[in-house]
């Protein structure tokens, strides 16, 4: 038991390290992250496309009538081009997506409070300042797309140096107990 603790402490720390360097990058070079990241889901995607593509071209004739196989295949494809070549497009668009729902909802959420303020004042008003916060954060990722998720990522880069130095933390403990 001891050797299998061991081992895996050692395997975590290691990965640990690993995730750590990671996390550096996503803070230190969030624009570079973001297209890595980018072009790598283009890449699956792409592949996923050519996969259904042949898939169509090898299978049963009187099934191909029927098949979504060329379809998907040639869809995946030209998205996982635009995903591998112009990555800053999705990048926009997906913050412009999140934006425009996120200040949907913050107008709900105001709408709610304010209909709120007559039964309960202090939850109506703790409503309508998150509402505010969540309105204003939503109109900067639609006007500011590119920054927005540059920041997104740079905070997720910290979230995880956080995390793995806890984990460190944790297997350095878990190594000092069973040398006890």
């Amino acid at each position: 038991m001891q050797d299998y603790i061991k081992k895996y402490s050692r395997t975590s720390l290691v990965v640990s390290i690993l995730l750590i360097v990671l996390a550096l990058f996503l803070i230190f070079k969030p624009n570079t992250s973001l297209n890595v990241i980018m072009i790598l889901v283009g890449l699956a995607l792409a592949v996923n496309g050519a996969y259904h593509t042949f898939s169509y071209f090898q299978g049963p004739r009187e099934l191909k009538m029927f098949s979504l196989e060329l379809v998907v295949g040639i869809i995946s494809l030209l998205f996982g081009l635009v995903f591998i070549f112009n990555p800053a497009i999705i990048m926009s668009f997906l913050s412009i997506i999140i934006g425009a729902w996120i200040i949907l909802k913050s107008i709900t959420s105001i709408q709610m409070s304010v209909a709120m303020k007559d039964y309960s004042k202090d939850r109506a008003r703790l409503i309508l300042i998150v509402a505010i916060v969540t309105l204003v954060i939503g109109v900067v990722m639609l006007f500011n797309p590119f920054a927005t998720s540059t920041f997104l990522i740079s905070l997720c880069g910290y979230i995880l140096l956080i995390f793995e130095f806890v984990n460190i933390v944790e297997t350095i403990s878990v190594m000092k107990w069973i040398k006890q």
